[in-house]
């Protein structure tokens, strides 16, 4: 990802634009030196959300805000419960608890908030956004979640060859449903949440 980040940056001759690869944790970053941060469908993944945002605060200037991008709750994303549904079918993975690492862990009322207002930000608001998720058909819709399965079901790997051509081609046939005359297209929802340093 940040390889293909920089070369978009090359390609748009962009060159004020620094790139760091650093743990969201615990920032490599000095106190007070940034008017906004932004996280985009990265928070609800880690293993101590609340670190991060505290973190964040730390960094941020005065007045400065932090805005993320989080999954709704399961029923406002079918495509990837679908193909989670498969793939724990075959790892045997067992769903994680709403205080563990997974996509929709903010997305139930008031727990995004309650995670800004805990960290101690102000001025909080929290907003749900429609979205579509659109690929030319089902096949490419199961590569694109493929290419990101492995960080999130490490156990994918340890089935045989045979077991994971079969769980892909199952995940195939699961998603097929949001298939159209104009492709693919997967209804959802994010909420965009942030917070203000006081």
């Amino acid at each position: 990802m940040l390889q293909v980040a920089k070369a978009e940056l090359k390609s748009q001759e962009l060159n004020n634009i620094e790139i760091r690869e650093m743990d969201a944790e615990n920032l490599s970053l000095a106190e007070e030196s940034y008017d906004c941060a932004i996280s985009r469908l990265g928070i609800m993944f880690l293993p101590d959300p609340h670190k991060c945002l505290r973190d964040v605060l730390r960094i941020l200037k005065p007045g400065g805000r932090f805005a993320v991008i989080v999954y709704s709750t399961e029923d406002t994303i079918p495509f990837l419960v679908e193909c989670d549904k498969v793939i724990r079918e075959y790892t045997k993975e067992p769903r994680p608890t709403p205080d563990q690492p997974s996509g929709t862990r903010f997305g139930p009322p008031g727990v995004l908030e309650k995670l800004f207002s805990d960290c101690g930000y102000s001025d909080i608001e929290i907003t749900p956004v429609d979205f579509t998720t659109r690929f030319d058909n089902a096949e490419e819709a199961t590569r694109f979640r493929r290419d990101v399965a492995g960080a999130k079901f490490a156990s994918v790997a340890k089935l045989s060859e045979e077991q994971v051509e079969e769980l892909w081609a199952k995940v195939t046939d699961a998603i097929r449903q949001f298939e159209t005359e104009s492709g693919f297209c997967a209804p959802g929802e994010v909420l965009v949440g942030s917070g203000v340093k006081g």
